[in-house]
């Protein structure tokens, strides 16, 4: 997929974003709109404080991505990437609520270049998601690229 998307006029999306880690990679690699979401109290206060130190043009949110993923106008970007790792136990839980997640976000933005990465403890075996093992976790993935 590398190539097929232009990350400068791209967002990039981590809708559980946890320490920041992905999302902050996905800035070094170039991405130049970023929005993290944290529900977590303790860890959206870590990356409040940290963040600024890398980076000031970024969006954090203290928010449920499973509600506000499309909260925002996203008319000036060319295609968006939305990494989601949700915590285990939601695997564990309500698999199926991370699928309608990943319905939903393929239906509100259908008319846009759209690659969806998904990391999973073990391979759901969900439709039209390419599976990618690394290590002992799953990359499940989605493009729209048309």
């Amino acid at each position: 997929m590398q190539g097929q998307i232009s990350i400068e006029d791209s967002l990039f999306v981590d809708l559980f974003a946890g320490s920041g880690q992905v999302g902050l990679e996905a800035v070094s690699r170039g991405f130049k709109n970023t929005i993290f979401f944290e529900l977590d109290k303790n860890r959206f206060r870590g990356l409040k404080e940290f963040l600024p130190a890398i980076r000031k043009d970024f969006v954090l949110l203290h928010r449920d991505s499973f509600r506000y993923y499309d909260a925002f106008d996203f008319s000036s970007v060319s295609s968006i990437v939305f990494y989601i790792d949700p915590p285990y136990s939601f695997w564990e839980k309500d698999s199926e609520k991370i699928l309608r997640l990943t319905s939903n976000i393929q239906d509100a933005f259908k008319n846009k270049k759209l690659i969806l990465l998904v990391q999973a403890p073990k391979n759901p075996k969900w439709e039209n998601f390419e599976v990618r093992q690394a290590g002992n976790n799953t990359l499940l993935v989605s493009a729209n690229l048309t």
